[in-house]
């Protein structure tokens, strides 16, 4: 499995609106309330996000084990996933060697949605692939 970057996509995951009627990625908290815990599956894709001032970060193991890599920028697809890491902390998702922190159960903070299948359908049917 290897992680994708997509660079040459990126411009248009960025200017795509995710924030359609009916779609998950517009998963905010309600006020006073935190999104919801997020259900990964190996396989899947995540299209990262900011919350607030925070950023979807890497480490090189899970949390609490792991050290800091790098920050991953905003509109970022990360997939597939090769497993996912559900803690009362948190979900944590691996792709490739690096585990990516998604969603934070202390404040509800997500830093990454899942990518519809539908989506990723679409963009292979214009010959897009893994690098």
């Amino acid at each position: 499995m290897m992680m994708t970057v997509v660079m040459a996509m990126k411009t248009i995951v960025r200017n795509h609106s995710f924030r359609h009627q009916g779609s998950h990625f517009a998963a905010a908290p309600d006020k006073g309330g935190m999104a919801p815990r997020p259900v990964l599956q190996p396989g899947d894709y995540v299209l990262t996000r900011s919350w607030g001032k925070s950023r979807c970060k890497a480490y090189d193991a899970p949390p609490l084990d792991g050290r800091y890599i790098t920050t991953i920028d905003q509109g970022t697809m990360l997939g597939p996933i090769s497993s996912v890491l559900s803690t009362p902390f948190g979900v944590t998702v691996c792709v490739r060697d690096y585990w990516i922190t998604v969603w934070r159960a202390n404040n509800g903070a997500t830093f990454a949605d899942k990518v519809p299948d539908s989506t990723m359908l679409a963009y292979r049917r214009r010959g897009w692939q893994d690098q």
